[in-house]
């Protein structure tokens, strides 16, 4: 299917200069929400990488995954889930993604994509200055390999995969930038 990247520049840039006229009022509240997140958990001196890694933590421990969000709007799914606390990968997503976006730091929306999985998945790519990298703060099965979407290589995707006996991460690799490792090479697969 053909997939659309909304630009988010108008948060990132009221973030930065202040000027929260040209936003509209989903964005102004998203901007609010992530500004007094990124206040508590952003200080002088961090790395884009450890701004990143703050990011993720306060994501991957203030969302509790309930399974179900309104995925209409990632907005929308970033105040739901700073306000309630409660949603699904959508959610995370979207909590990442406002964070991130307010911060300036480039990330896309990925989707699950070719997957006999039948339920969707959302997650992050992002680039802290050092090229593309997949960023999943929702949190997996405790069936699940112990494994940290945190700044991960297409090929560690793969081995999450192979070692949870599904097509949790599949995703149209083409589709979107080229990632740091390159593309996961299905003979170097070492299961979790």
């Amino acid at each position: 299917g053909e997939r659309y990247i909304r630009s988010t520049l108008p948060i990132s840039d009221a973030y930065k200069s202040g000027d929260t006229s040209a936003l509209d009022s989903k964005q102004l509240e998203t901007l609010n929400m992530a500004s007094k997140v990124l206040d508590e958990i952003i200080t002088d001196g961090m790395t884009t990488l450890e701004q990143c890694r703050a990011i993720y933590d306060y994501v991957k421990g203030h969302v509790y995954y309930t399974g179900s969000s309104d995925k209409s709007d990632w907005k929308q799914g970033a105040y739901s889930g700073f306000v309630t606390g409660r949603g699904d990968c959508f959610t995370y997503y979207a909590c990442s993604r406002a964070l991130l976006t307010a911060l300036d730091i480039d990330n896309l929306e990925v989707q699950r994509y070719g997957s006999s999985m039948p339920t969707r998945h959302y997650w992050n790519l992002v680039d802290y200055g050092e090229g593309w990298y997949h960023f999943d703060a929702c949190p997996h099965l405790l069936v699940d390999p112990a494994f940290e979407c945190f700044m991960a290589t297409d090929q560690e995707l793969l081995n999450f995969d192979a070692g949870a006996g599904r097509e949790y991460y599949s995703f149209d690799a083409d589709a979107y930038p080229e990632r740091v490792g390159g593309p996961a090479d299905p003979d170097a697969v070492v299961p979790m």
